[in-house]
């Protein structure tokens, strides 16, 4: 049988997911509301077929494009999963995607299941890639009766040092708006069997040590790990921690940003589209509630009031050119105006290279009274002329190795899924590995 994949998205992570269908055998067909994205990756891959399309004004036409495909990849963002989700249901046609499982997508697994389908939710690299390194290592470890004890799993997708010049320490490698929406989360883990909450995960970087001594990096907590401990069946479990990787002082970027409400979700009036032009210095007036008319040193001043008189915070805002006389784009939110800005603003250049980092351990009890413990690191920097960007390969290869399997009817599980069984993880870990992504275990006795 032909199989034939729908892609929704076009975006930073698409090219490696393309290529590697294409590769495999699959006919596409490749949807973007943006037809330059379109045209660009048309001039890479001539066999495509391209829609322009906006998947959220147009639900009929999307809905024939699902209806013609054996499987839809969805490189959106999470926000619209859950309608395609529904049409995928209703035409009987398996599902992938690489964002976060939420509450909406997790109510439609019976619906799936009784469609007879699989919508594998998770399948990038973090969340995705994660997973599939934590539960070969925690079956591992059942197979000879160890307790699991803990499991820390770190990720990073950073700029290479080299690169590394920029104000914000930080570069656009995937959906910009999806790095300040998972610092915005609150976290929650488990450290000696007692639980922590961080409400502003900023607040509570820590400087990273004992691995990747290359880089100075900070760990910031990442969302709710105690969910694991039924996730992985793991409940002997006393430490369940999930982190992000950054440069060291990333965090202070988020503080500031926050602190001045930058990174405010709430429309203003003032950044509606058919409002008056407006600056950055005036969005900070409103912002702090300034009295208008205040010239660049009154606004600075109160600026820095507001930061607490730290001047690095100060100087993070003036070379963002976020108290400057520039044009806002008007994107009807605060984070949503920031995002536009900060996405051409801090862009990879051509011959600029990103980094991924991971570290996921998992520790146990065996019998013997000794403590087992499993580290698999991943280090991988992008090409940085005429390659792929390290986490657009590896999210694309991690989701386009798991259509591969969904197609092949591979995959026994149906409804909504993630990517922590055997006959997903142990495939698709291999067909990384086999693609050149260098994932490392080392296991130790203690």
């Amino acid at each position: 049988m032909t199989k034939k994949a729908l892609v929704l998205g076009t975006g930073l992570v698409s090219r490696p997911c393309v290529e590697s269908l294409v590769q495999t055998g699959f006919m596409l067909t490749c949807v973007s509301a943006i037809q330059e994205e379109l045209d660009n990756l048309l001039k890479a891959f001539p066999s495509l077929s391209t829609v322009r399309l906006d998947v959220s004004k147009d639900k009929e036409a999307l809905q024939k494009l699902i209806r013609e495909s054996n499987i839809v990849i969805s490189l959106l963002p999470q926000f619209l999963h859950h309608a395609i989700a529904l049409i995928c249901i209703d035409e009987k046609k398996n599902l992938i995607t690489t964002s976060y499982l939420d509450y909406a997508m997790r109510s439609l697994h019976e619906s799936a299941v009784a469609a007879g389908i699989t919508v594998l939710n998770e399948a990038g690299l973090d969340p995705g890639l994660d997973h599939m390194i934590a539960m070969k290592s925690v079956d591992a470890l059942k197979q000879v009766n160890g307790q699991i004890s803990e499991l820390r799993s770190l990720c990073g997708g950073i700029p290479a040092e080299e690169w590394n010049a920029g104000p914000i320490k930080y570069k656009f490698s995937w959906y910009p708006k999806g790095v300040f929406l998972s610092a915005l989360q609150p976290s929650r883990c488990l450290l000696d069997e007692k639980i922590v909450d961080y409400e502003t995960i900023y607040e509570h970087a820590e400087t990273f040590t004992g691995h990747f001594e290359d880089y100075k990096l900070e760990c910031l907590p990442n969302r709710d790990a105690l969910i694991y401990r039924d996730m992985y069946d793991i409940p002997t479990a006393s430490v369940l921690f999930r982190g992000t990787l950054r440069h060291l002082g990333f965090s202070k970027v988020l503080k500031a940003l926050a602190t001045i409400g930058l990174m405010e979700q709430s429309a203003l009036p003032e950044l509606e589209s058919n409002a008056p032009i407006l600056t950055w210095k005036e969005l900070i007036i409103i912002l702090l509630k300034l009295p208008h008319g205040r010239n660049q040193e009154t606004v600075e001043k109160a600026v820095l009031e507001k930061l607490s008189n730290d001047q690095e915070q100060l100087k993070i805002l003036t070379d963002l050119e976020l108290i400057s006389n520039k044009t806002v784009p008007k994107k009807s939110t605060p984070l949503d105006s920031l995002c536009a800005h900060l996405v051409h603003f801090l862009a990879y250049e051509p011959g600029e290279q990103d980094l991924v980092l991971m570290l996921v351990k998992v520790s146990a009890q065996l019998a013997s009274g000794q403590q087992c413990i499993h580290e698999t690191t991943l280090i991988e920097k992008g090409t940085p002329i005429g390659g792929h960007s390290a986490m657009s390969r590896i999210v694309g290869l991690t989701a386009a190795a798991c259509a591969d399997l969904l197609a092949s009817g591979a995959v026994q599980g149906r409804g909504v899924i993630l990517p922590i069984t055997k006959d997903i993880y142990e495939p698709v870990l291999a067909k990384l590995l086999a693609e050149g992504i260098k994932i490392e275990t080392t296991v130790s006795e203690v």
